[in-house]
This record gives C-alpha cells, structure tokens and sequence, in this order.
C-alpha cells in the first residue's frame, strides 16, 4: 500500500468516526448549563444530565460533612469527653467538604456552573446517637450511623459514575476514579474497623452484672479512644 493510499484511508476512518459519534450523540460542543458565553468557549462534552447529578453530589458531601461536623463537636463537650472520636470526626468532617470543594473546582474547570442546594438539617441521624445514655453506645451508634451516610454518599457516587458513562463523558469517569472511588472504599473500611472494636465492648457486657458492665463498656471506649487520639 502507498503512502498516499495509507493517509487516505486514515482520513476515511476518521471521517467515519467523526460522523459515528455525531449522529450518536455522543460528543457534543457547547452542552453546558452556563450563562456565560466565555464558559462555553471551553466546555465540550459536559452534559446538563451530568451537571445536575454532580451538583446534587455536591449537597450530599456538604451535609456528610455538616452531620460528622455535629458528631465531632458533641464529643468533645465536657459531659463527654471523648477527644479521639471528636479529632476523628471532625477529620471526616474536612474531608467531606474537601470532596464538595473537589466538586465545585471541577465544574469550574469544564465550564459548568454550580447551584448549590439547600442542606437538610441531620437531626434525624444524630438524635439516636445523643439519646443514648452510657459513652460507649454513644460511640457505637456514631459510628454504624457513619456507616449508612458513607454508604449514600458512595451510592450516590456510583450512580453519578454510571451518568458519566452513559453520556460518553470519560473525563469524568476517571476523575471519579481517582479522585473518590477508591477514598470511600477505604473510609467504610475504617469504620468497619472501628465498629468492630467497639461491639466486641458491647458484647463483652452479656451476662454480667450492670455495674460490671458499665466499667468493662467505659474501659473499651476510652482505650478506643485514646487510640484515635494518635
């Protein structure tokens, strides 16, 4: 095959592509949700489906962040005083802002725009951790609770990943990757850990007397702790 030949085989395969994504709607241009036309000189690919699932993204790290923030300070009241398990709330805390604030950089940088949601109060979530009477069940309850907020968040994440594919937007997707997946993997597995060590407490307490119980379960707590004070 001649040179010329080759380059003109090359031009027809991706003329075909070109128009194979066109009439598959697969790339788009301008798709971006912005009110300014210099945001659209640089916006290509960036659909409304993604944008509006990235912003509702960015409620639910905020109120994550908004929930560990109330955890972290109510630990570190004077009634309480578990300062290991303020320090690591309130680190879930930043965290989970951080992630919003990946979020917002990152529409910014495609030329989205961002609407920001009103955050719900966490009342609900944390009312059951603040009923509890003894700090071990306090602490227990926080942590299973974290649980089922990571767990959302991650879903939430997992179906955002999913819009991303559909909507060819590979950017995105790894972006998801990097950036999230793998962190929210490894958060549920720390507090799995956690959850762990603090029901082996709880379960140590069976068939004891109260009094007994209530020494081994502010024992366990604070040896917990201390731990996390490190």
């Amino acid at each position: 095959m001649s040179s010329k030949m080759y380059f003109m085989l090359i031009s027809c395969l991706l003329t075909g592509a070109m128009v194979f994504a066109q009439d598959n709607n697969l790339v788009q241009n301008y798709p971006c949700d912005s009110s300014s036309d210099f945001s659209k000189n640089i916006c290509q690919n960036f659909k409304s489906a993604v944008l509006k699932k990235m912003n509702t993204q960015i409620r639910d790290e905020l109120e994550a962040s908004y929930f560990y923030q109330d955890l972290g300070f109510h630990f570190a009241r004077v009634d309480v005083a578990l300062h290991g398990f303020a320090k690591f709330f309130r680190k879930a805390s930043d965290e989970e802002r951080q992630h919003a604030e990946k979020l917002m950089t990152y529409i910014n940088k495609r030329g989205g725009k961002i609407h920001l949601h009103e955050i719900r109060k966490q009342t609900a979530k944390t009312k059951d951790v603040y009923n509890k009477k003894t700090s071990l069940e306090q602490a227990f309850h926080a942590v299973k609770t974290s649980i089922d907020v990571e767990k959302d968040v991650n879903t939430a994440l997992l179906n955002l990943h999913v819009t991303a594919d559909k909507q060819a937007d590979f950017h995105l997707s790894d972006y998801l990757d990097n950036e999230f997946l793998t962190e929210q993997v490894d958060s549920l597995k720390e507090l799995g850990d956690l959850l762990t060590k603090l029901r082996r407490f709880k379960e140590d307490k069976t068939d004891k007397m109260d009094k007994t119980a209530s020494t081994i379960g502010g024992i366990g707590v604070h040896m917990i702790d201390q731990e996390l004070l490190k």
